[in-house]
């Protein structure tokens, strides 16, 4: 209990009477702001939330494909959970990590895709925008009856030797040129002209 001066006539008169005892005037107490152990809580469960919403959406970024796709919608609802709880700054930082996760997850997703259309086009998944050694555009100016060095001189690389026989007096060599991303052709020369090819996924 506390003394406090009534507003009216200046007696004192304890907080907790309803009216002071001299004038008859009704006592207010000082209003103070209400902070309730539920705000509290509702707070301190906004800011968690928020962190475990960053951390998500740093981990959407930095981990491999596969896991930033959950990742990204765990980070995205903390994110928003902690913006709706008042953590607007903490929620906001969540969301917008969550968004650059979904981005890496489209273009990835993009990118498996296209490989999956077309298994030797051209793809960063694979590291394979390194120019290719042989193209279709070479492989058809292969002509029967054209030399190995001549092959070499159009494809611009001497190619892996495969297989070699001689039998009979005649001398049989089998070449292949293959592509970063997997595509290739391969040729067979007889006593040094091409009597054969073969292609996959020349482009």
């Amino acid at each position: 209990m506390a003394l406090i001066r009534c507003t009216e006539c200046g007696h004192e008169v304890s907080d907790r009477a309803a009216a002071c005892p001299r004038c008859g005037a009704p006592i207010r107490t000082p209003e103070f702001p209400a902070t309730s152990a539920a705000a509290t809580k509702s707070s301190l469960a906004g800011q968690t939330v928020g962190i475990v919403g960053l951390a998500l959406g740093i981990a959407s970024i930095v981990m491999p494909y596969f896991a930033a796709v959950f990742l990204v919608p765990a980070a995205f609802v903390c994110g928003l959970i902690a913006f709706l709880r008042r953590k607007k700054a903490l929620g906001a930082m969540a969301m917008i990590l969550a968004a650059v996760g979904l981005a890496s997850v489209i273009y990835v997703s993009q990118q498996i895709s296209n490989i999956i259309e077309d298994p030797f086009a051209p793809s960063s998944l694979l590291g394979t925008n390194t120019p290719p050694i042989v193209t279709l555009a070479e492989y058809e100016q292969l002509r029967e009856g054209i030399s190995y060095e001549e092959a070499v001189r159009i494809i611009g690389d001497e190619g892996e030797e495969l297989s070699r026989s001689d039998i009979a007096g005649y001398s049989t060599v089998m070449y292949m040129w293959t592509n970063a991303g997997g595509s290739n052709m391969n040729a067979m020369f007889q006593n040094g002209e091409l009597v054969t090819k073969a292609q996959l996924g020349l482009r």
